[in-house]
């Protein structure tokens, strides 16, 4: 068999045309040829499997971005990377499961507020806030050095805790 067109392989794959097109954008399922003058998309029979495994990985609720990340592994490591989402996946929903049982049981008048707020006074402090906006990238590497810099300032003379010394930490303590 030949190339497929877009809608023939649409059919076979139980996509549609505009989820093939998507796809193609993503770099998740390119077709085998684009024609150059009506950008019309041909499928190879071969990328079935493929189209079968990133409609199967949607189904299940598997963001693109990761669909994207799956196929660029090994078939072992890429079992392992569903394998992973799922149990993250699983978590989420038991999690989700009490929140919602908390929820109806609050509307049927059966349970109490879901959380209990406890008010209190202390008394009043300066503060020094940081915010700071990171990457997911860079977010480890930037709490290493927050960590680090806390440690360095709590071992240094005159910091917290010091007789006689007003602390100047920044870090809000």
């Amino acid at each position: 068999m030949g190339l497929v067109s877009i809608g023939g392989f649409a059919r076979l794959s139980r996509l549609s045309p505009k989820a093939l097109r998507l796809y193609d954008e993503l770099g998740l399922l390119v077709p085998a040829h684009v024609d150059a003058e009506t950008g019309y998309r041909w499928y190879a029979p071969e990328q079935l499997d493929q189209a079968r495994l990133v409609s199967s990985l949607r189904r299940v609720g598997v963001p693109l971005a990761r669909i994207r990340d799956v196929l660029a592994l090994a078939p072992a490591t890429a079992a392992a990377e569903i394998r992973g989402y799922w149990t993250g996946a699983e978590t989420e929903h038991a999690a989700q499961r009490v929140m919602i049982g908390n929820l109806v049981d609050q509307l049927e008048g059966r349970g109490t507020a879901m959380y209990e707020v406890a008010v209190r006074e202390i008394p009043e402090r300066s503060l020094l806030s940081l915010l700071r906006r990171v990457h997911q990238d860079e977010f480890e590497q930037q709490t290493r050095e927050l960590f680090i810099h806390r440690l360095r300032a709590a071992a240094s003379p005159g910091s917290r805790g010091s007789p006689g010394r007003r602390s100047r930490s920044t870090t809000g303590r």
